[in-house]
């Protein structure tokens, strides 16, 4: 639990230093995936924030705050309709000696809340995908 709110409070500090979003403009997702594991490229919980006033998006998950020092990484709005809503970011890594970028996208469907992610690292073809929900809310400051 403790980790859980580690990441929640990282990703929004990220997002609004010293609150300066108003109220009702900063939209968190909070999005469990199903059969992600720990030690896999998708996590199992993936937090992003978007700033709906200035556009800015965070994203925060465990492999983000391994590789990029405790920190979330920016990501950007790819598509937002009425039905969904699809976020974009990068993961700088080192594996071995090899730096990687791994790049996600994630999208959530308004309708039902449900959450389609994946990650691809260009070069290879495997491709990570999985799917899961996520709990949205706004933000006050």
């Amino acid at each position: 639990m403790i980790r859980i709110l580690l990441l929640l409070a990282a990703t929004l500090s990220a997002l609004v230093p010293g609150g300066g979003a108003r109220a009702g403009d900063t939209v968190a997702y909070k999005c469990l995936v199903e059969k992600a594991r720990a030690d896999g490229w998708i996590q199992p919980l993936i937090f992003i924030a978007h700033d709906r006033n200035d556009g800015r998006v965070v994203v925060s998950d465990a492999v983000i705050l391994h590789f990029n020092d405790g920190q979330p990484v920016p990501a950007r709005v790819a598509k937002d309709n009425g039905r969904r809503t699809t976020f974009a970011w990068e993961v700088r890594a080192v594996l071995g000696r090899s730096p990687v970028v791994i790049q996600y996208r994630g999208t959530y469907m308004k309708a039902d809340r449900r959450f389609a992610v994946s990650a691809t690292m260009p070069g290879n073809e495997t491709a990570y995908h999985a799917l899961g929900t996520c709990q949205v809310d706004r933000l006050a400051s």
